[in-house]
Parts: structure tokens; sequence; C-alpha cells
């Protein structure tokens, strides 16, 4: 019984420093009902961000016969991507309806820049946008920079994420976008930062394995 009791303390040990090793600071979830409006709904991060990473997962299902798009990204105001009214700073990314493809815009002092489009990307995969000293890159999960290699936004401090569709109507049909913030990271094709929870996991699994076998004797 002893030895039963020690073996799930190692276990929840494991279990929780597995958990605080892959934490990210901030999570959301947009449902495709948000992205048949045009006027976009912004949720206020955990805290101001000067610097991150954000990851974004499409799992949306369009409207190929209306054929428009999904927008989603950061601001640092609420209210700076409704349409008539932009201000302040901000970026986003406007998924095409029904193809592996994006494009990447930036709000700079109330006024939008396209900064690139027809980017292709397998959407099965997450993009990654990471802002870093002032300078934007848009890539993906083993390439910070692999379709956007920095563009100005000077002074940008992030506030919110927002999401709506490029009109209200019928974009989406089904499924949801999934929003992760974090602090910034460089991506690149070997990233040590994403091996650092499996290297905690197997550490700890080694305390916790000692543990037991010390108090089991």
């Amino acid at each position: 019984m002893k030895a039963q009791k020690l073996t799930l303390i190692a276990i929840l040990l494991l279990y929780f420093a597995t958990i605080g090793a892959v934490y990210a600071k901030y999570i959301t979830s947009f449902d495709y009902s948000i992205f048949n409006n045009e006027g976009p709904i912004y949720r206020q991060l955990d805290q101001n961000y000067t610097e991150f990473t954000c990851i974004i997962e499409n799992f949306l299902t369009f409207n190929t016969t209306t054929g428009k798009g999904a927008k989603i990204g950061m601001c640092d105001r609420e209210f700076a991507f409704t349409p008539g009214s932009e201000q302040g700073y901000g970026w986003e990314i406007n998924l095409y309806s029904g193809q592996n493809k994006f494009a990447v815009w930036v709000l700079n002092n109330g006024v939008f820049t396209k900064v690139k489009e027809d980017i292709v990307h397998d959407m099965s995969e997450p993009i990654y946008v990471t802002y870093k000293d002032g300078i934007l890159y848009v890539g993906n999960r083993t390439d910070y920079d692999a379709y956007v290699q920095g563009y100005s936004i000077p002074d940008f401090t992030a506030a919110y994420v927002a999401a709506h569709g490029e009109v209200t109507g019928s974009v989406c049909l089904s499924g949801y976008v999934n929003v992760t913030v974090d602090d910034a990271r460089y991506i690149s094709s070997f990233d040590v930062s994403e091996w650092i929870p499996t290297v905690v996991a197997i550490a700890m699994l080694g305390v916790a394995l000692s543990f037991v076998k010390k108090f089991t004797k």
C-alpha cells in the first residue's frame, strides 16, 4: 500500500511539472459564427504585450459560394479594426475562403496597409506571428519569418485580440480558430525551446522513479 501511494505521488509530481512546462500565457478560441459579421469581436489579453509570439490555428469550414475570408489579429485598443473608424496600431491575418492561402495587413496609426497577399500555407498547420524589437514577422512552425521577413510597427503594444469576417453574411459554415499568445521567440528549423517541455518531463520522470525506488526498498 505504501509503495502504491508513493507511486501515485510521483506520477502527480510529474504531471504538474509537465503542465507548468507547456503552459502558454493566453489562449482563446473564436467560433465560426463570429466570422459571419464584419464588426470585430475584441477580447482583452491577460496583459499588455510589447513583444509576443501569436499562434493561429485555423479549423474553419468556409462557405465557398460567398467566397469571403476570415480576419483575425491583435491591436493596441478596442475598436481599432472596426470598419469606418479604424484607429491605432495592430496587424491582421486574412484567411482566404476555401484556400490554403492568407494575407497579412498592418494597421499603422489608423491606416491599413497590405504587407503581403496570396501567401501559400498548409492550413492544417498553425501560423506564427512574432513581434520583437518593433518588427513583425510571420511564419510557420519551423521558420518564424518564412512569409514576412520583418515589417516595422514601432512602439506597438498588443492589448486585444480581435476576429471578424470580410462581410456580414455566411462567410463560414462551421469550425473555429484557436489563438495562443506567449512571450516572443524566434523559431527556426531546430528550435531548442520546443524541446524544453520534453526535457523537463524526462528529468522529472527520473526524479520520480528515484523517489519511488528509494522508499520502496
